[in-house]
């Protein structure tokens, strides 16, 4: 994300760096003015520093934030045959105050896996409600009620399988007619996961 706003970021370091650089050589007296290479270099420096030190914070932070398969292993308990780019997910807390949402976007085998978690019951839990959940935290990626978003879902089949792998609340949602009457929505097949707070 951070790639979005760099450009602009070292462009404004490069005007402040040499509006600062201009104001310290016309500001000093004449025989203590800086040399122009010295002046120059500052907005250069600035910028080269923003350069390098992004990139380098930026990997550094990933090595602190979970990637999406291993979010989804600390979800199901088993390495996902899903590629990285078939699942998004948000997570929140830990330990007891754990929260993780998940969207897949699986082949057929990997939906009938998912479904098929151990102890999993038809929910009394609303497609509403379920929209509601994501809703809360802002997600623009979560299912949506409305037809014209990418996410619409119609109609879903929802499961509850409470106390799986020790989540106090565990529900997985399956969207399924969104497609064919609505064509702005891409979310026919699509599974949801709501897996929130922690018992182990």
């Amino acid at each position: 994300m951070w790639g979005l706003w760099f450009v602009p970021l070292v462009i404004l370091l490069l005007l402040v760096a040499t509006a600062s650089g201009l104001l310290w050589f016309f500001a000093a007296p004449k025989d203590r003015r800086p040399k122009i290479t010295t002046v120059v270099a500052v907005p250069i420096g600035c910028a080269g520093m923003l350069i390098i030190g992004l990139p380098l914070l930026a990997a550094f932070g990933s090595l602190f934030t979970k990637s999406d398969t291993h979010l989804y292993e600390e979800i199901f308990g088993y390495r996902p045959t899903l590629t990285e780019d078939r699942m998004l997910f948000d997570d929140f807390g830990s330990r007891s105050d754990r929260e993780i949402f998940m969207r897949a976007e699986p082949t057929d085998a990997e939906r009938k896996k998912l479904l098929a978690i151990p102890g999993s019951v038809e929910s009394n839990f609303t497609l509403g409600q379920f929209i509601a959940r994501g809703a809360q935290r802002g997600f623009t990626w979560w299912m949506s009620a409305n037809s014209l978003d990418d996410g619409y879902c119609k109609s879903a089949r929802i499961l509850d399988a409470h106390g799986f792998r020790g989540w106090i609340e565990f529900r997985i949602a399956e969207c399924l007619d969104a497609g064919a009457e609505f064509p702005a929505s891409t979310n026919v097949g699509k599974v949801y996961v709501i897996a929130s707070h922690r018992t182990e």
